[in-house]
């Protein structure tokens, strides 16, 4: 079987400049997805990587890794990796539509290992899945378009601008005052996002993930990890923490939530993340924050703790659940560094 593997950020499809976070991110899960890939017989992987960072490629067999040198070249080369492939596993920020667009454009004769256009397209545009949840009854945070002429008020705490379909911590600013306020409006305007903006409360509490892989006979669960988000209210993401440390009820709380979260929305499929925050003031009650259509970072730690070959089982035989180590916690940065710590 024959597997194409596109990591956007590393493959140079996302300017020649990509931010240090995203690219560092990308280059971790790529690197994980192939060797996982690569150890599971009979699968050849063909994958393409910006020549700068060729150096991450692994010497293996069954392995054809084209380096490109712009983004003219990378597109030519994804195009090449689809034409002989079997399957097609896409990992690329939602913003501008990018991860519709590149599993949009995957041929109908190759096995898509990703959630469906539509899907992607929701998940990826916050304002509107904030009101498709809502809509369900799930717990999710208010969201509204930006009016940047007219602050709102604080008194009842911070707010939280982003832009609607941003990835990575892109442009997140958490709010306190008019000050601030307009210096945000300042970073949108330069960044081209003004129209783009939206804004939320800013709920104090914990950040967590939930992973799942969504196959056709329903969805194989992952353990909750902890998010180690930055503390300079920009809530830049640093790696994390499998399992997170949190009792038994919030874990059923946040299962719960991601069990409804995914019935409200037809058309996921392979990796799907999910970030929820658990509310300092209501901790038994979290909150969904977003929704990844894609491989996420979370992964690195999840294919340690797992006890099984992970990706070979959920791709061979996703009923049967997986084993987990229970004596350990990972603890993952952002790029790929992975720490074991053995539990009493």
């Amino acid at each position: 079987m024959r597997i194409a593997v596109l990591e956007a950020v590393c493959a140079g499809l996302c300017g020649d400049h990509p931010s240090p976070s995203l690219l560092a991110e990308g280059l971790a899960m790529w690197r994980a997805v192939v060797d996982d890939l690569l150890a599971i017989p009979d699968i050849t992987v063909a994958t393409l990587i910006d020549a700068r960072c060729q150096h991450h490629a692994p010497p293996a067999l069954r392995f054809d890794c084209w380096h490109v040198e712009n983004s003219l070249v990378a597109q030519l080369g994804w195009n090449e990796c689809l034409s002989h492939a079997d399957a097609a596993w896409i990992i690329a920020p939602e913003s501008d539509q990018l991860l519709e667009r590149f599993v949009s454009a995957v041929p109908p004769t190759i096995q898509s290992w990703n959630a469906d256009p539509s899907a992607v397209r929701l998940c990826a545009d916050k304002g509107a899945l904030a009101k498709r949840l809502l809509q369900h009854g799930v717990l999710t945070i208010p969201t509204d378009p930006v009016d940047w002429e007219s602050p709102p008020s604080f008194a009842n705490g911070p707010s939280l601008v982003k832009p609607r379909d941003g990835a990575g911590s892109q442009l997140v600013r958490r709010i306190h005052n008019e000050v601030e306020w307009r210096a945000a409006r300042t970073e949108f305007l330069a960044s081209g996002q003004l129209s783009n903006a939206i804004r939320q409360p800013y709920i104090p509490g914990r950040a967590l993930s939930i992973a799942g892989w969504f196959h056709s006979r329903g969805v194989t669960w992952f353990p909750i990890a902890e998010q180690h988000l930055s503390t300079d209210g920009c809530f830049t993401y640093q790696g994390g923490t499998i399992p997170a440390d949190i009792d038994a009820v919030a874990q059923a709380a946040v299962q719960k939530l991601a069990a409804d979260t995914a019935a409200t929305i037809p058309g996921l499929c392979g990796y799907i993340g999910m970030d929820v925050l658990l509310p300092e003031t209501s901790p038994a009650r979290p909150v969904l924050v977003e929704i990844n259509p894609r491989l996420t970072t979370s992964s690195i730690g999840m294919r340690r703790l797992c006890a099984d070959h992970w990706l070979a089982r959920l791709l061979t035989d996703p009923i049967r659940p997986l084993r987990w180590h229970t004596d350990r916690r990972i603890h993952f940065t952002a790029t790929g560094d992975v720490r074991e710590e053995r539990l009493s």
